[in-house]
C-alpha cells in the first residue's frame, strides 16, 4: 500500500481541515500535522496555507497532488494484482447499466464462466450515472455502458447499436395515429426511466437536437425499474421510448408494439469501458469474447 503520509496528503487535500483528516484516518490531529511536514521538509515547499478559518492548497501542493494520485493508482493496481495472482481465482468487477446488464449480459457471463474457471467476475448493474462514478473511484474494474460518458476519461470499444422507440400496447391511443410526432410523445402518457439512466439522457439529448425543451415533457411517472415500466405498458397505463434490444422477446407478444417517432432515428452505443491508464490485457479477452458471444446469439435468433 502507499506510504502513509501520501495517503494522509491525499484526504487532507480533498477534506482541507486537519481535524476531519485526522478522525478519517484514525490519527491524531498532530500526527497529521507530522506527515504533513515530513512532506514539505523533503520537498522544501509549502503544500498547505492559511487564509482565515480556510484551508488552501498552493501551487506546489496542487503539483504534489497530481503525482500523488498517479501513486495511489498504481499502489491499487499493485495490490490487486498481487491479490489475484496469490488468490486460486481472479476477481474482477464488472458494472454494467441496467438494459445492458438485465438483457445483454447474463447469456455472456453464464458462457464465459463456464470455460474460464479460474475467472470470477462480481457484476454491478445500475444506471449509467452511478456506474461512471464507480469506474472512475476504481470501485468498478470495467463496465458496459449504454449512455454517453466523457471519452477524455474513459477508454472504449462498441459492442453494438441499439435502436430507440416507442414501445406501447395495441390499443394505446398514440397507436392510433399514422405517423407519431414528437409532439405527440411530449404531451401524452409518457413514462420515463429516471434522471441519471442511459435512456433518458440518450432521448432528452434527441428531444434539445429537435429543437424541444426538457421542460416540454409532461411525464405520467418516472421509474427505474425496467419491468416495471413493461408491466404498466402492458396494463395500457401509458407507453414508454425503450431499446428495441430491451423489448425484442416481449414485441413477439401481439399485445406490444414498437413504433418510431415520425421523421426521427433514435440510435444509441452499448460500449465497453474502463478509466484510462487502468489497463489488463483481460479486458481485451474479455472484451473479444463478449462480442463473439453476442455475434453467435443474433445468428441463432436470425435463423
Amino acid at each position: 500500500m502507499i506510504d502513509s503520509k501520501i495517503e494522509t496528503f491525499l484526504h487532507l487535500a480533498k477534506i482541507r481541515n486537519f481535524t476531519k483528516t485526522a478522525q478519517l484516518l484514525n490519527l491524531t490531529q498532530p500526527a497529521v500535522s507530522q506527515h504533513i511536514k515530513y512532506l514539505e521538509e523533503i520537498y522544501a515547499v509549502k503544500l498547505f496555507e492559511k487564509k482565515g478559518r480556510d484551508l488552501l492548497i498552493t501551487e506546489e501542493g496542487k503539483i504534489f497532488l497530481e503525482y500523488a494520485k498517479k501513486v495511489n493508482q498504481i499502489s491499487k493496481c499493485a495490490y490487486k494484482s498481487m491479490q489475484n495472482i496469490s488468490s486460486l481465482k481472479k476477481t474482477y468487477r464488472v458494472g454494467a447499466t441496467r438494459t445492458i446488464g438485465d438483457y445483454l449480459l447474463p447469456d455472456v457471463l453464464s458462457s464465459y464462466t463456464k470455460v474460464n474457471k479460474d475467472i470470477k467476475l462480481n457484476l454491478v448493474v445500475e444506471n449509467t450515472e452511478f456506474i461512471i462514478k464507480n469506474i472512475l473511484k476504481e470501485n468498478i474494474d470495467f463496465a458496459l455502458v449504454e449512455g454517453l460518458f466523457n471519452r477524455n476519461k474513459f477508454e472504449s470499444k462498441l459492442i453494438k447499436k441499439d435502436e430507440l422507440g416507442i414501445v406501447m400496447h395495441k390499443d394505446c391511443s398514440l397507436n392510433k395515429l399514422h405517423k407519431i410526432k414528437m409532439e405527440d410523445v411530449l404531451s401524452g402518457d409518457l413514462i420515463l426511466r429516471e434522471e441519471g439512466s442511459g435512456t433518458r439522457d440518450v432521448f432528452e439529448r434527441e428531444i434539445i437536437k429537435n429543437g424541444y425543451k426538457r421542460e416540454n415533457i409532461k411525464t405520467l411517472m418516472e421509474i427505474g425499474s425496467i419491468n416495471a415500466i413493461k408491466k404498466l405498458i402492458r396494463k395500457n397505463i401509458g407507453y414508454s421510448i425503450m431499446s428495441f434490444e430491451v423489448m425484442k422477446d416481449d414485441l413477439k407478444s401481439e399485445d406490444l408494439v414498437f413504433r418510431r417517432i415520425d421523421g426521427i432515428s433514435i440510435f444509441r452505443e452499448f460500449n465497453f469501458i474502463y478509466k484510462k491508464e487502468v489497463y489488463e490485457e483481460f479486458y481485451e479477452e474479455f472484451y473479444n469474447f463478449m462480442v463473439e458471444n453476442l455475434s453467435t446469439q443474433e445468428k441463432k435468433i436470425a435463423n
